[in-house]
């Protein structure tokens, strides 16, 4: 995938492009209220992203929403992605690597499941996440059946 750097633009049409881009950043940031992403994986071309971004005031204020990606979460999420996306074809580094607490394995893996978010390390089987009380099993499950499905890929 190219970046601004692989267009070889002299430098007048490469400020210009810029400053366009930059702007469109800053649309999408006043459109996510301010809010930007923590990237803890991202690989554009393969479409393997996983961000997270502040929700609470959204939260705050529309209860009913319950801590799911629907509605107003979501459209934030696009916001931020969007800015994520332009940050990167402007070359901006905006890759972070998660190493295993237990092993030192820098190959984590960081992914949802049901209503939460999970670290699992392929090399020594740990796995991380914060699961509300009483929901224990349900959120194992889930979990486990997305840890599963990287194993299948993994092996193909």
């Amino acid at each position: 995938m190219k970046r601004i750097d692989d267009l070889k633009l002299n430098k007048k049409d490469k400020e210009k492009v810029e400053k366009w881009l930059f702007e469109w950043i800053k649309h999408f940031k006043e459109l996510a209220n301010g809010r930007e992403g923590t990237v803890h994986r991202n690989n554009f071309e393969d479409m393997d992203i996983f961000f997270y971004t502040d929700c609470t005031d959204i939260l705050d204020k529309h209860p009913e929403e319950n801590h799911k990606e629907t509605g107003l979460i979501r459209i934030r999420k696009r916001n931020v992605f969007l800015q994520l996306f332009l940050k990167y074809l402007l070359g901006e580094d905006i890759d972070v690597t998660i190493k295993c607490s237990h092993c030192g394995s820098d190959d984590m893996v960081i992914d949802s499941y049901g209503n939460g978010a999970f670290k699992y390390c392929p090399d020594c089987g740990m796995i991380s996440a914060n699961i509300h009380p009483g929901h224990y099993k349900e959120a194992m499950d889930d979990i486990l059946a997305v840890i599963d499905g990287y194993k299948k890929i993994r092996r193909v």
